[in-house]
């Protein structure tokens, strides 16, 4: 294990490579489910819009300097199709709690991909899924109660403590690179940044009712962990979790990964406190539970 930016030894490591004989077995699980939502014309029955939502991060392989929707533009392209939907309708698709999952092979090597091939793959394997599901769904429902709640949270900014904080200064002023960890550098500048910066960070929660199912929206880089315990203890039949929402405050791990380390918690990465995960699980099961109240 490689020294992390701040000179010490983490546990775990992001995007470790794909050599067998250096792997022992993943720090976490994975939310294999793409979910649907469906909207059909009441009366010609014809498709209108379809949202998905599938906990993967980005996948990446677009050309150098280029720009991309990701797999989340393509799914939306060829979605029409596989409805035989008209000009009207509309396909999207959000990003559920990928914060530790990644589109790579660990313990294999995949053949090398063209631009943008592998984000059409995954685009085209989200699309089939969220296919069979929408053929399974009827008879469609024309009268879904819809209720939304929305509330600001609290939480406390890290800080680097005194010997980070004296570290990153004299990282900073370390002129060879060669005597540095890798990334040393740029994390003595967040930790710097952070120690001037506010005490306090406001983030913005949302639940979204329709019918007997939930949406929450969290505005972090948010673990799969944290996105099924929610849908586990939420009082709906189905949930969805959609991170990146509403805004980003860095990545959210749970307390445990916290104890592990990784790239996910490093400070500046990580911008809040340790236990934010579980405050914003049990403010979102309150608000879950409030809209659950309104038959």
């Amino acid at each position: 294990m490689p020294l992390n930016p701040f000179g010490g030894k983490d546990l775990v490591k992001m995007n470790p490579g794909t050599d067998p004989t250096v792997l022992s077995h993943p720090a976490g699980p994975t939310d294999p489910d793409v979910s649907v939502l469906s909207l059909r014309d009441a009366k010609t029955k014809r498709p209108l819009a379809l949202y998905a939502n599938y906990s993967l991060h980005y996948v990446g392989g677009q050309t150098s300097g280029g720009v991309s929707a990701d797999y989340f533009g393509e799914f939306a392209r060829v979605m029409p199709s596989r409805l035989r939907a008209g000009e009207e309708f509309v396909a999207m698709m959000t990003n559920g709690t990928s914060g530790d999952i990644n589109n790579i092979p660990f313990g294999s090597v995949r053949p090398p991909r063209e631009p943008f091939e592998q984000m059409r793959l995954v685009a085209a394997k989200a699309a089939d899924a969220a296919w069979h599901a929408e053929r399974k769904m009827d008879p469609y429902r024309g009268d879904v109660r819809l209720s939304m709640n929305q509330r600001e949270l609290t939480l406390t900014t890290r800080r680097p403590t005194k010997e980070q904080l004296d570290r990153a200064k004299e990282v900073l002023a370390e002129k060879d690179d060669k005597k540095l960890p890798p990334l040393a550098r740029a994390y003595a500048g967040r930790a710097v940044a952070l120690a001037s910066g506010g005490e306090k960070l406001k983030a913005v929660l949302q639940v979204v009712r329709i019918g007997d199912i939930a949406i929450c929206a969290i505005p972090f880089e948010v673990f799969v962990e944290i996105g099924l315990d929610l849908k586990k203890r939420s009082p709906f039949s189905r949930t969805i979790v959609v991170g990146l929402a509403n805004g980003y405050n860095g990545y959210l791990p749970t307390p445990e990964q916290h104890k592990l380390g990784g790239y996910e918690t490093w400070l500046g990465t990580n911008r809040v406190q340790e236990d934010a995960s579980v405050l914003i699980t049990n403010e979102l099961l309150d608000m879950l539970a409030q809209i659950a109240k309104n038959k």
